[in-house]
């Protein structure tokens, strides 16, 4: 079910930075869609009545907000009530993606790749198999022989929204290869509930395997950007929540399999990435009501977890294996610090400096006053352009040139 949100937007009104045009498109497809999901299904009669691992819920933190943020809390209720509802239809009553009302998604259109006339950087899509895509960025100034770091990048949405050719993602990505003069590889892989964890992952595993079939003109590799624009050298995974789980695991993955070619993973990017866990920690009591609604939405997009300290969503639960295994030299946490997951983000970064048993480089960087993805919200605000500058030059930035 390739769901997109908040794809109406332009590229150009992205471009310019106004948070206020996808305030706006929030709330209409917010209404739209939740009205017309509440006529498809009914939530679980048991759904109400599951008791939240963490325990009871407590007091909101008391705190102003700014349109931003406002708008960022609704695109959070509505991935997880949208989904949630969404599930339940398909789930509950029986139905498949097609048998759901007409116009469900009418909405939610994507994007095309940039046309040949835009002077910043060229864009274009590639077909991998019959469940997996991507959509590739080059700088301009790159279209001839010299090689750029590469970027697989996961997009977020809690694996059950979002695309990588939605508006959202095709202006932040057109944006930051330009800023940070790297090749992106945007991947759009399945999503739930029709296509349940770890189909997502095994999608992911296999647009990062057709990236690697690049390398030094290996046989399989036929996209002309890769062969001739790609340092493997400099290899790099990143993502935003949702997406920076699935960058976690990739690299993990790449620790135990390997890749083609003796290829390396050099760093990854994990931005607010979503991990959960039944422990509480300090930050789930900024919003208690999203916090619940994030653990909601992982139970729709994996229903056969074992709960929130599962691998897959909780990688520094003590059950589960060290991190030593994480296949790469660098890693970039960017947390947010009035996101509900800031002190997950933060105890996989301790966890990596501390008994994790992983050996390399690890870095921190925090946005002040800012919530989960507000990069995307509110793209050209002060701590959107200084989270893209430091992870720019994380990007561009060698092992050795480390202090």
């Amino acid at each position: 079910m390739a769901t997109i949100f908040g794809n109406s937007l332009a590229a150009g009104q992205y471009a310019k930075g106004s948070n206020e045009p996808l305030a706006e498109e929030v709330t209409e497809i917010e209404d739209d869609v939740v009205e017309t999901a509440e006529a498809a299904a009914t939530p679980s009669p048991n759904a109400a009545a599951t008791p939240s691992p963490n325990g009871p819920s407590a007091p909101k933190a008391k705190r102003a907000k700014t349109g931003a943020q406002e708008s960022e809390d609704k695109m959070i209720a509505t991935f997880s009530a949208v989904g949630e509802k969404i599930a339940n239809a398909i789930v509950e009553a029986g139905k498949t993606n097609d048998e759901l009302p007409e116009g469900l998604w009418d909405s939610m259109k994507g994007i095309p790749a940039a046309s040949a006339d835009d002077a910043t950087v060229a864009s274009r899509d590639t077909t991998i198999s019959a469940r997996v895509s991507v959509r590739l960025y080059l700088p301009r100034t790159r279209l001839d022989a010299t090689k750029v770091p590469v970027l697989v990048y996961y997009h977020g949405g809690g694996f059950c929204l979002c695309s990588a050719f939605d508006s959202t993602y095709h202006g932040y990505l057109n944006r930051f290869a330009a800023l940070a003069d790297v090749l992106v590889v945007s991947v759009e892989y399945r999503l739930a509930p029709e296509h349940p964890v770890p189909s997502a992952y095994a999608d992911s595993w296999e647009a990062l395997a057709w990236v690697v079939s690049h390398h030094s003109g290996g046989a399989g590799g036929d996209d002309l950007w890769l062969t001739d624009h790609a340092d493997f050298s400099r290899l790099y995974l990143g993502g935003d929540s949702a997406g920076a789980n699935i960058a976690h695991h990739m690299a993990m993955r790449v620790g135990a399999k390997g890749l083609a070619h003796g290829v390396k993973i050099h760093g990854i990017v994990l931005i607010h990435p979503y991990f959960l866990g039944s422990d509480r920690v300090a930050s789930d009591d900024l919003d208690w009501t999203a916090r619940e609604r994030l653990g909601r939405l992982w139970r729709v997009a994996c229903p056969a977890i074992t709960g929130e300290d599962d691998p897959l969503i909780n990688p520094t639960a003590a059950s589960v294996p060290g991190l030593q295994a994480l296949a790469c030299g660098r890693v970039l946490v960017c947390v947010a610090e009035d996101d509900v997951l800031r002190d997950r983000g933060k105890s996989y970064y301790d966890r990596l400096l501390g008994t994790g048993g992983w050996r390399g480089e690890a870095e921190i960087w925090q946005a002040r006053g800012k919530g989960h993805r507000f990069h995307l919200f509110d793209p050209c605000c002060s701590e959107a352009v200084a989270q893209d500058k430091a992870i720019s030059a994380f990007l561009n930035r060698l092992k050795t040139d480390l202090a």
